[in-house]
């Protein structure tokens, strides 16, 4: 349920994908299409992510390594604040 409400009402936010357009390369992975554990288990192994809840939002560097995570719904504000942060720690993600 939370994932369809970000889907429905923060992903779909014109100030929010402006924001993330143009900071990020921005990636969804609908967990459903693969079974869940062969999902979970490749993030694990890919990025070191423990996966507990959804909606899960994923900050990376430009190696691959997870910088900031978020996990719950958030409004699109909410969402800004976090992105703004992963952001802030650009300087530690070399």
């Amino acid at each position: 349920m939370q994932c369809r409400k970000m889907e429905t009402e923060t992903l779909s936010d014109r100030l929010l994908s402006d924001f993330f357009n143009a900071n990020f390369i921005n990636i969804r992975v609908y967990m459903g299409n693969l079974s869940d554990s062969d999902t979970l288990q490749k993030l694990k192994s890919a990025l070191n992510v423990e996966v507990e809840t959804y909606p899960l939002t994923l900050f990376l560097n430009h190696q691959g390594k997870v910088v900031h995570q978020v996990t719950g719904d958030f409004s699109p504000n909410g969402l800004i604040s976090e992105a703004k942060i992963a952001l802030s720690l650009k300087f530690n993600w070399i």
